[in-house]
């Protein structure tokens, strides 16, 4: 590794250092949106780079949520309709719920390799050329029963290969980052239900339980109509129900509630 500000490799010591402070920092995170965030800010003290996504996936492999640096909105959805149609050469298919060794977790694209250019002309013509990507380096996180829950990729626009260190330190600290993560979005191994707690507070049925249960954790409307045999019209009424029972509008802001209720415990 090197020092950003000074390009020269850092002592042995000064790298421990610097590691254990990115884990740190990390580990206080406490919302696995927020502590994903995080690995991309801190981790720029280990490895530079110049832009970066993160994309966050349910319990049922549909995308949850998405942060971006130095990438538009735009740009961005340009691209995810790419990655939907598995045009961009990737190991991370978004279509189905994925399960990857640990070996593929961590990606290496190289995008001045004249070869996967020709293998993939038109994706690189229309996002990646305009960006000017030249080095991907993608990692994946997984929960517990080792689906993919997570993606953080780490662009780099000028020609900068990621070096055998920095892929060496990125594999070192995944299975950390990722013990943590499966920590944050696996259930509380308590006796205390959330679910009943928020249905105690705000008077909500069985089967409005069962679906404020099911949003919590990730299923969108038409999995739920499907998982409990109700139509979808059915479903909506419900979630329109609960919602306003909570005085909320959105599932960003059920989960606000969740969070804010657990914090307090």
């Amino acid at each position: 590794m090197k020092n950003i500000m000074t390009g020269e490799p850092l002592p042995d010591a000064e790298m421990t250092q610097a590691m254990y402070h990115f884990l740190l920092t990390c580990s206080r995170e406490h919302d696995p949106y927020d502590f994903m965030a995080c690995v991309v800010r801190e981790i720029y003290s280990l490895i530079d780079y110049d832009q970066a996504r993160i994309l966050s996936f349910d319990i049922s492999g549909k995308i949850a949520g998405s942060l971006l640096y130095g990438v538009s909105q735009q740009t961005w959805n340009h691209f995810m309709e790419y990655y939907q149609e598995d045009l961009g050469g990737s190991i991370y298919s978004l279509k189905d719920p994925l399960h990857l060794s640990p070996d593929h977790k961590i990606e290496v694209c190289d995008w001045t390799d004249s070869e996967r250019i020709r293998s993939h002309e038109e994706f690189y013509r229309d996002y990646v050329r305009p960006l000017h990507l030249t080095h991907c380096l993608g990692i994946g996180f997984s929960d517990a029963e080792n689906c993919l829950r997570g993606i953080i990729s780490l662009d780099r626009t000028r020609d900068v290969p990621y070096s055998d260190d920095e892929i060496r330190l990125v594999r070192a600290v995944h299975p950390l980052l990722e013990n943590y993560l499966i920590d944050l979005i696996s259930p509380a191994a308590d006796d205390f239900s959330m679910i009943s707690f928020l249905g105690d507070q705000y008077k909500l049925t069985k089967r409005e339980r069962d679906i404020t249960e099911l949003i919590a954790g990730g299923l969108p409307a038409r999995q739920i109509s499907e998982r409990l045999g109700l139509s979808i019209k059915t479903v909506y009424r419900h979630i329109a129900n609960i919602y306003e029972k909570m005085n909320i509008s959105s599932h960003e802001e059920l989960f606000a509630l969740i969070r804010k209720y657990d914090n307090a415990r």
